[in-house]
């Protein structure tokens, strides 16, 4: 059953203030931006040392697909910025949030896209993000 458009929003704003309070409790500062066109990331978050922005996407399904634009617009964002570019993933009753970088995504022609297995493999858990993210520091 597709949700109507106000409906959607409202679940999409859960997600990301869902996200927001996972970043704050591992001691960064998060915020949305509300609104967010294509151009524009859905969330920031930092640390001090490090910025992540991330694009949010959420399916009741097994696979999440992106307009090829929000992705190269989310990278070019984030050279600006000199910040690190996320995919924020929920699969609905399959997991908890993933994080996953850009090159694991699969150019499908049309759009991008990724598999709940996929991400499963290639991408990353809260408290693995943060930690991997802190082992590069001591490097």
């Amino acid at each position: 059953m597709d949700l109507d458009v106000e409906n959607r929003q409202s679940l999409n704003i859960k997600h990301e203030y869902e996200l927001i309070n996972l970043f704050r409790d591992q001691n960064f500062e998060a915020a949305r931006l509300p609104g967010a066109v294509s151009r524009a990331p859905d969330l920031i978050a930092g640390d001090g040392d490090t910025v992540f922005i991330l694009r949010v996407k959420a399916t009741g399904g097994e696979r999440i697909e992106l307009y090829k634009k929000h992705v190269w617009d989310l990278k070019r964002f984030s050279v600006k910025l000199k910040a690190k570019p996320l995919l924020a993933l929920k699969y609905e009753g399959h997991s908890p949030w993933i994080f996953a970088h850009l090159s694991v995504l699969e150019d499908d022609g049309g759009r991008f896209a990724i598999g709940l297995e996929e991400a499963r493999l290639k991408g990353f858990k809260m408290n693995e993000l943060i930690s991997n993210e802190l082992q590069q520091r001591l490097v």
